[in-house]
């Protein structure tokens, strides 16, 4: 699902109009990426961890690597949806 697509459903569900959702959207990301870039984490309770760990490579440097855990409450929603 796209950007684009998941504001028009958050528009269908909120009543807001699809702009202010992709805004919104837009927000969360750059708030997201903002937090991940200075080594912090993201705790969506009912989603999941969004955080980094460092991985070094076979040159000696050390990139960042965005790490998200689910937690229980998604895994079953997907796990039922599957079925």
């Amino acid at each position: 699902m796209k950007r684009s697509e998941l504001a028009e459903e958050g528009s269908k569900e909120t009543g807001f109009p699809a702009y202010k959702v992709n805004q919104i959207l837009k927000s969360f990301i750059n708030q997201v990426g903002d937090e991940l870039s200075q080594n912090g984490e993201v705790i969506l309770r009912g989603l999941g961890i969004f955080k980094i760990k460092l991985q070094k490579c076979s040159d000696g440097k050390v990139r960042k690597l965005i790490k998200f855990t689910a937690y229980n409450t998604l895994k079953v929603k997907v796990n039922q949806t599957s079925n």
